[in-house]
């Protein structure tokens, strides 16, 4: 048998003896709270509403007991005004002295919402107040204070008696503590947030800290349902009530539970904004919170004459870096004081009093480095440096262009270390590549111009030349060619009659041919088959020559021949020495003299022929068939190159024997 109850009621009773007695007691201080029962909805509601306007209610239903709503002025713990809703009589909520015992069991019926709270015991003694309303679609949600006392704390704490007070919003109880707990005795009365009589300002054992409560709606949204109640559980007796005030509209932070007097001014509440002196109700620049001070236990009565330390306790520092990642874009974030900071910006970028920005890096020289012979171009967040034409480089440093002036390209010479020249930036190395190979260096002279000759020859054929520094080059292709041209002279050649004579030869393509004449060198062109020729523009005299014939090619080689030659106009001689008078040879041996090696020509009337004199000048020519008997005239020619001798002599052929008649002697 569970003899709780009985314990319960025999408590009960003995507290009424001891209430008797007190009644007979000169009368006290009467309540500070006014409180008038009524289940006037329309009373009700115009003690329940803000001053907003932005709730409209559309409809208003109370369940309960008579005497178990009302309306108060002059509340606990500041509040103005509002409605009181209890399980037992409102009448006894109010704070007195001496304190009486809220204790009336109504023997009402419990409620479905209330069940909630109380669940697994059931609720009884309820009293809700059930509100149908609109709001206007320029706010978030609702608002409304609450304070809830109750007679069970602290003797029937988790004893199955876990009487509740919840406001519930369309379904869902909003009436929470700052923990998101409901007020319920086994909930809230379980901790050591309690305020005792007579703190509490009611005349409950124990009571809320004055709660402000705040829900989401969706603007413009109508018939919205909240219920306020209010019940018993697990008996009737040792009652609890709620305070409940200014229900309006809410903008902004609409979704949090705060705690009046604490001294933290929360996000969406404003009433501990009222109880702090306005120069303090902020944390100094560079912090967040809400200063703590009034109803701190140095200053009760939250006047705000305490005074704070420098950086009150509640204000906590903002770490301006942690709480706006990304506020520098390019560049980090650096605290400088509470709630300041600045921009340690990237290159390219500078801080503008918000966060780095892009800045034209080629307008001072102090913030690029180009070199003074570059184009400096801005770029976002950087620059690029181009060398101007004529020099070459990465920008920050801009080199004269290499230039190579000799020899010039296509440049064709019999020098194998021709020396290579141009111009440069004063005082660099420049590099010499043949054929991509290099060869050796020189040093650019202060005045910007350079030389090397190779120590060795350079290959025969076409080659190419760089010069080059760090960065530019610049190159030219030649030819080495050191091999003489060849040369024949073909005429004239020995003994020649001609006084104009024409000097033939061959040599290499196109090359040069010089032919030093008594009278001054005279020079003439090969073809392109390497063919020369030059002919004396006068007769020359008779004589002996030795002339120098220079063959110079493209390349300057020369090859040098000596024409050796003998100019003879005088006729040649000739003399027909055989035979000589009658003969009776019909092949007689012709025989003569002339110039030695002369052609002779002989012409007997009937065959003509031509002999060689030798080298002595003599010549002879014996006929192949007998002549014919009788006279003849023999004639000899010598042609010396067009020059003509001749001779004749007449001889008689007779190769019959004379008669012969021999007589006889006459006797």
């Amino acid at each position: 048998m569970n003899y709780l109850p009985l314990l319960r009621s025999f408590f009960t009773f003995c507290l009424a003896i001891v209430a008797v007695s007190v009644l007979t007691l000169p009368a006290q201080a009467q309540p500070v709270t006014v409180i008038e029962p009524t289940t006037d909805t329309d009373v009700l509601m115009q003690a329940l509403l803000g001053p907003s306007g932005a709730i409209t209610v559309t409809e208003v239903e109370y369940t309960g007991a008579d005497g178990a709503i009302g309306t108060f002025v002059d509340g606990p713990l500041g509040m103005p005004r509002g409605i009181v809703i209890s399980s037992g009589l409102v009448e006894d909520m109010s704070y007195r002295e001496p304190k009486t015992e809220p204790n009336t069991i109504l023997g009402t019926p419990g409620h479905p919402l209330c069940d909630e709270l109380t669940d697994p015991v059931p609720s009884q003694d309820a009293a809700a107040l059930r509100i149908v309303f609109d709001i206007s679609d320029d706010v978030d949600g609702i608002i409304f204070d609450h304070v809830v006392g109750s007679e069970e704390y602290p003797d029937w704490l988790n004893q199955g008696f876990n009487d509740g007070f919840g406001v519930f919003l369309n379904g869902q109880n909003i009436a929470l503590s700052v923990d998101d707990n409901p007020v319920t005795v086994n909930d809230f009365f379980t901790t050591d947030e309690v305020i005792e009589h007579p703190d509490n300002e009611t005349n409950f054992n124990g009571g809320t800290p004055l709660f402000s409560s705040r829900s989401d709606l969706a603007p413009g949204s109508t018939d919205n349902e909240l219920v306020i109640v209010v019940c018993d559980a697990g008996d009737g007796e040792y009652d609890t009530g709620g305070f409940v005030s200014l229900f309006d509209a809410c903008s902004g932070d609409c979704d949090t539970n705060s705690q009046c007097g604490d001294g933290i001014l929360q996000d969406g509440e404003d009433c501990d904004g009222e109880l702090i002196d306005p120069e303090l109700a902020e944390c100094p620049d560079g912090y967040e919170g809400a200063p703590l001070c009034n109803n701190d236990p140095a200053n009760p009565d939250g006047d705000g004459s305490c005074r704070l330390d420098p950086i009150p306790d509640g204000c906590e520092e903002i770490i301006f870096c942690d709480q706006n990642p990304g506020v520098c874009g390019e560049g980090d974030c650096v605290d400088v004081s509470p709630g300041d900071y600045t921009c340690d910006c990237d290159d390219g970028y500078e801080f503008d009093g918000t966060t780095c920005v892009d800045f034209d890096q080629c307008a001072d020289d102090a913030h690029n480095d180009c070199d003074e012979n570059a184009e400096c171009t801005d770029l976002e967040g950087g620059f690029e440096c181009n060398c101007l034409p004529g020099f070459s480089g990465p920008g920050d440093v801009c080199l004269v262009d290499v230039s190579l002036d000799s020899p010039t390209m296509g440049t064709l010479t019999n020098d194998p270390r021709t020396t290579i020249s141009g111009t440069g930036e004063p005082d660099e190395e420049i590099t010499i590549y043949v054929n991509g190979a290099a060869v050796g260096n020189t040093t650019v002279d202060g005045d910007g111009n350079w030389s090397y000759t190779p120590d060795e020859d350079l290959p025969e054929g076409i080659v190419e030349i760089t010069a080059a520094d760090a960065y530019s080059d610049d190159s030219v292709t030649i030819e080495i060619d050191t091999t003489a041209p060849s040369l024949v002279i073909l005429t004239p050649d020995g003994l020649g009659t001609d006084s104009q004579p024409e000097f033939t030869g061959t040599t290499e393509p196109n090359a040069e041919v010089t032919i030093q004449t008594d009278d001054g060198p005279v020079t003439v062109t090969a073809d392109g088959d390497g063919n020369w020729s030059w002919t004396p523009p006068g007769d020359l005299e008779d004589g002996e020559y030795e002339w120098e014939v220079t063959a110079t090619d493209a390349a300057g080689n020369t090859t040098t021949e000596t024409a050796e030659f003998e100019i003879d106009t005088a006729p040649p001689a000739l003399t027909v020495l055989t035979p000589q008078g009658p003969i009776n040879d019909p092949q007689p041996t012709v025989t003569g003299t002339s110039d030695p090696n002369a052609e002779i020509t002989i012409d007997t009337g009937e065959e003509v022929v031509t002999v060689t004199a030798d080298g002595d000048g003599n010549w002879e020519w014996t006929p192949e068939e007998d002549l014919e008997e009788g006279d003849q005239t023999v004639t000899a020619v010598a042609d010396d190159d067009g020059v003509i001798t001749d001779d004749t002599v007449d001889i008689t052929i007779d190769t019959i024997p004379p008669s012969l008649v021999v007589h006889e002697p006459e006797h």
